[in-house]
């Protein structure tokens, strides 16, 4: 009789977080009590980002490792089995597999290739030229709007349901900007002899009460907003503009702004068909400005016509109404702030250069390629996700691809490239991605701050040529310029280990491969390298 076994029977499995602690730790050993497992912890289980699939015990015992100048305790450690670890002296992962995400994430480890070493030495070029600022025009004569009627017969705007003695009791019905500056050239012979424009600033006649502050009309948006749907609110307000009721239509206009854009984000999230959507103050202001801007072009008016008041930004409503684009913006900035301090304190002083000169980059708004080097464990991972965070945080848009679709479900909002950039599947050196210039896909690169492409060196050099060809012919639409910077002017951050998976060429030699691959592509020449 031939008796069967099985890992499957229960006595193999781990019932208890006791039995698991017994073969999976992410604490670092006592010095003293066993030096061994001490240094090898140090050495090899150490990481920028020691979160783990599941949830172990981490002690707040005072332990910590230092690396580069940064202490580490407990909540950086990579699970691993002490038994393992004393045998082979090396980075070995241990994980409790009670998820298909911890499954995936291992199996990743698979095709990662053994440790290696490389050196690299670059020269450095300190040299920066100076950007001598030109001074422009600063000060153009002034034109100022100043309405003015016949005697008792400015506009008064007021609601139908209101009492007609209550309207005529009130002090700004008797007044209007006119009349305000007459009065002011009656009382000081000074101001006779100064335009509207050279008049002493507005804040200071309200302060002396020569002129109307407007707040009637903002309490009567405030009181309107307790029952009145947001596009009454507008309509109100845009009637307040086209009757030349106010006298600071701006100062109006700051105060009441959350009040008239009541019902935008719920607009717009029925019309996206995201119910998470989230909207940022100066996409809510662009919307409501865009909405009053419609009804004043109705009634053959405009904002243009109103000092002070801002004009909507098309591109950012254009945007706002971009499915792919409010995707990328519904994340919570609030709680990115709150993350992104807790990453940038944790990045090694080596990950940290890498960070800020890619941040520099985008702030510069010139462009720039960039390649950081590593095989799997050296925070790779972690650095898209600090950088990916501050940007986020910022309310700007950052595109995290992949080359595969398991690397892609490490990173946050992460795609593979084909599935974001529709690069072909079949490539030659003439191949563009199926992106046309006035698709959302194109506007949603145009407003993008920067692309992270992981395990880059995994896929074919004229995957790259193609998404360069198409950002410089998508980005250079308004700026002919775009078009002889690589990647159209964007900012790119590669990642990946060249030591590890090249390109697959069916039946390819070794220098076809080599051949294929991003070092080999005329982009390559143009990376600065980590």
């Amino acid at each position: 009789m031939v008796k069967k076994w099985s890992f499957l029977f229960k006595w193999y499995k781990l019932h208890t977080v006791e039995q698991i602690d017994m073969y999976i730790s992410v604490e670092i050993p006592n010095i003293s009590e066993d030096p061994d497992s001490y240094s090898l912890v140090s050495e090899f289980m150490m990481h920028a980002d020691g979160d783990s699939f599941p949830i172990y015990r981490r002690r707040n015992d005072g332990s910590f490792v230092e690396k580069s100048g940064v202490k580490l305790d407990n909540r950086h450690v990579v699970a691993y089995n002490k038994d393992l670890l004393k045998r082979y002296q090396g980075h070995i992962n241990v994980e409790w597999c009670n998820q298909a995400g911890s499954i995936k994430y291992l199996f990743k480890y698979i095709n990662k290739g053994p440790d290696r070493a490389t050196l690299a030495v670059i020269q450095s070029n300190n040299e920066s030229a100076t950007d001598k600022s030109v001074d422009e025009i600063k000060e153009y004569p002034a034109v100022v709007r100043l309405p003015f009627h016949l005697p008792g017969q400015q506009q008064v705007i007021y609601d139908p349901d209101n009492d007609i003695d209550n309207i005529l009791d009130k002090p700004s019905v008797a007044s209007s900007m006119f009349t305000s500056w007459l009065e002011c050239n009656e009382i000081y012979k000074q101001a006779r002899d100064l335009t509207y424009v050279e008049f002493p600033t507005k804040d200071a006649c309200y302060a002396l009460g020569l002129l109307d502050d407007d707040k009637e009309y903002i309490e009567a948006i405030k009181e309107a907003s307790h029952s009145a749907t947001g596009y009454y609110l507008r309509s109100l307000f845009s009637m307040m503009l086209i009757s030349d009721s106010l006298g600071r239509p701006k100062f109006v206009w700051e105060n009441t702004w959350e009040y008239l854009s009541d019902e935008i984000l719920y607009n717009q999230r029925r019309r996206l068909k995201s119910p998470d959507l989230s909207l940022t103050d100066h996409q809510l202001k662009n919307l409501t400005l865009f909405e009053i801007e419609s009804f004043l072009l109705r009634n053959n008016s405009t904002l243009k016509n109103f000092t002070g008041m801002p004009y909507p930004d098309f591109d950012c409503v254009s945007s706002s109404n971009n499915r792919l684009i409010a995707e990328e913006l519904s994340y919570d900035i609030t709680s990115l702030q709150n993350k992104f301090q807790t990453l940038i304190v944790s990045l090694t002083n080596e990950k940290r250069g890498v960070f800020e000169d890619v941040m520099a980059a985008i702030e510069d708004n010139k462009g720039g390629v960039f390649f950081v080097y590593g095989y799997g464990g050296t925070g790779k991972t972690f650095l898209w996700k600090t950088l990916s965070t501050a940007i986020r945080s910022k309310g700007q848009i950052v595109l995290t691809v992949a080359s595969s679709g398991i690397a892609s479900l490490l990173l946050t909002g992460g795609r593979t490239t084909h599935s974001r950039f529709g690069i072909p599947l079949n490539l030659t050196e003439n191949s563009i991605c199926s992106i046309n210039r006035d698709s959302d896909a194109s506007k949603l690169l145009k407003q993008t701050s920067l692309i992270i492409w992981d395990e880059a060196p995994m896929v074919h050099k004229h995957a790259f040529e193609a998404l360069d060809h198409t950002l410089r012919d998508v980005l250079s639409f308004g700026n002919v310029s775009n078009s002889h910077i690589p990647f159209g002017g964007k900012v790119i951050v590669f990642g990946g280990d060249f030591r590890q998976i090249l390109p697959v060429v069916s039946n390819g030699s070794k220098q076809e491969i080599v051949n294929a691959s991003l070092s080999s592509s005329y982009i390559y020449g143009q990376i600065a390298k980590f």
